[in-house]
């Protein structure tokens, strides 16, 4: 696990594409149904503390959309 935090600390392997989905931290719960559910092509969730990160509550990310702050 320390190599792999190493390769992502360093931009050696992109997993962007693994992000599909952002929410606001306050909507958690909506978040963990879907990923749990594992529903609309889910893969992985982000959780923002900032509610202005995701227009909308909910963002689908495209693959390949990078996101620095994620």
């Amino acid at each position: 696990m320390r190599r792999l935090m190493t390769m992502v600390e360093n931009r050696r392997v992109d997993l962007t594409a693994l992000v599909t989905h952002k929410f606001a931290l306050d909507q958690i719960q909506e978040a963990f149904d879907l990923f749990s559910h594992q529903r609309n092509g889910v893969l992985k969730v982000a959780l923002y503390p900032d509610a202005t990160r995701v227009q909308g509550g909910r963002e689908v990310v495209g693959v390949g959309v990078a996101d620095e702050q994620c």
